[in-house]
């Protein structure tokens, strides 16, 4: 997987997600039957947590989270979006980890190396788990921004040779996103 990873859902309309969804799944390396039902299921499984699991984004998030880095516009422009944007993007995370983890499972027979495996190639977004620190799970606030980050990144060969091995080296991708936002970069 050497696509898109990291997309951005804005769009209120379902075929427009629909599409984005095969779209950034065919640049992930499915083929196009894998892309229209990996596609499918996301837009299924979005619809469904809309009903039972969305938390909705409150008027109290337009303070800035300074703890998670989060600033007033990462929150505006993530509550701004279209609740099922929003579960569709969730639902694509969860599909990639879940393709990612059957593609690294094959190399690593180990879970502890798979799980170190996961977290040093993508990010995780979410609500904070067991792990705590540098590499707890991102405010989903910050995939945009970090999204952003990778595009411009990639456009720059040797910037993204270097980010690879940095990723290779860090605890996470996360602790690297937050060593990169320390530092003003991201």
């Amino acid at each position: 997987m050497t696509g898109r990873l990291f997309s951005i859902f804005e769009d209120a309309n379902e075929s427009v997600l629909l599409q984005q969804c095969q779209d950034d799944l065919s640049a992930c390396g499915f083929d196009s039957f894998q892309s229209r039902t990996f596609a499918a299921e996301i837009l299924q499984q979005a619809k469904a947590t809309l009903t039972t699991e969305m938390p909705m984004p409150s008027a109290a998030m337009t303070v800035e989270n300074t703890n998670n880095n989060v600033t007033v516009e990462d929150t505006k422009w993530y509550g701004s979006l279209p609740p099922l944007a929003r579960a569709v993007m969730h639902s694509f995370d969860e599909v990639i980890r879940g393709q990612m983890w059957f593609q690294c499972h094959a190399v690593n027979l180990c879970l502890e190396d798979l799980d170190r495996d996961l977290r040093q190639r993508l990010p995780t977004f979410g609500s904070a788990g067991v792990v705590e620190g540098d590499d707890a799970p991102l405010p989903w606030e910050l995939r945009r921004r970090f999204s952003r980050f990778v595009d411009k990144t990639k456009k720059n060969e040797q910037a993204w040779r270097d980010w690879g091995e940095r990723s290779r080296r860090a605890s996470s991708m996360n602790a690297l996103i937050r060593e990169e936002i320390r530092a003003g970069r991201l």
